[in-house]
């Protein structure tokens, strides 16, 4: 009889060991889609030369979130920030646009604030942290604006 809560104990050590190996790994595989995805924004965000409101912009942005299968349910944007499509959420940085002089001649640039944003719905993880979803955040470079006003996306 001691040998079978033995053989139970094991059943219980490696149940228990798989499903955090299959929760981390899960964890992983969504943060490194939120992680292209916020480098697919800024890298259109750099391209569009800060314009978001092209349809140019976010239609590239939808079709590199349907290439990575990025959908996140239900987008949660921090203070300050606006909703994009549902995709991610994006804010400038306070005081833009800033004015830099590079060789005698000022130039005025903006940095955008990306967030993407990728749920987990696991249980052991929602239970022990408290949440359900992780926020991937970044920036853009410096976006030259001399020649157009800051857009706002309505």
């Amino acid at each position: 009889m001691k040998e079978a809560y033995g053989g139970i104990f094991n059943i219980v050590f490696i149940v228990i060991f798989l499903v955090i190996a299959i929760g981390v790994l899960g964890l992983t595989f969504s943060y490194t889609k939120a992680f292209k995805m916020k480098n697919a924004v800024v890298g259109a965000m750099e391209e569009y030369e800060g314009r978001i409101c092209l349809s140019g912009f976010r239609d590239k942005v939808e079709k590199e979130a349907i290439a990575l299968g990025y959908s996140p349910t239900g987008l949660v944007c921090p203070d300050g920030y606006t909703a994009m499509d549902g995709f991610f959420c994006y804010a400038l940085e306070e005081g833009s646009p800033h004015t830099i002089t590079m060789r005698g001649q000022e130039y005025k640039y903006v940095v955008y604030h990306v967030v993407t944003q990728f749920d987990i719905h696991f249980p052991i993880i929602e239970k022990a942290m408290g949440i359900h979803f992780f926020q991937v955040r970044g920036d853009t470079d410096m976006i030259y604006v001399n020649d157009w006003h800051v857009p706002t996306c309505a």
